[in-house]
């Protein structure tokens, strides 16, 4: 989403609909519960298209997540921010 946002020049008109979909697929899966007992906000694996948990075991540590979901939100917060 942090490309998404770079590539559309961080438009508000743009991006907006997409982020507010972003923000809420975060906040719902950080509410769910893995089923390989992992901290949902940390080493989890999500499924695409529809961004639900694996329940696939997962072989290596990804702790990056974290950040790189912290670091687009807080992008799109300064777009809101920026835009009044």
């Amino acid at each position: 989403m942090r490309a998404f946002m770079e590539v559309n020049d961080y438009d508000l008109s743009k991006i907006q609909s997409y982020m507010n979909s972003y923000v809420a697929w975060v906040t719902n899966v950080h509410q769910e519960q893995s089923p390989n007992n992992i901290d949902i906000r940390g080493e989890v694996k999500f499924n695409l298209p529809n961004g639900d948990v694996t329940n696939q075991a997962w072989c290596r540590p990804q702790n990056d997540g974290p950040a790189l979901r912290a670091l687009t939100l807080t992008l799109y917060a300064n777009v809101l921010l920026n835009n009044g």
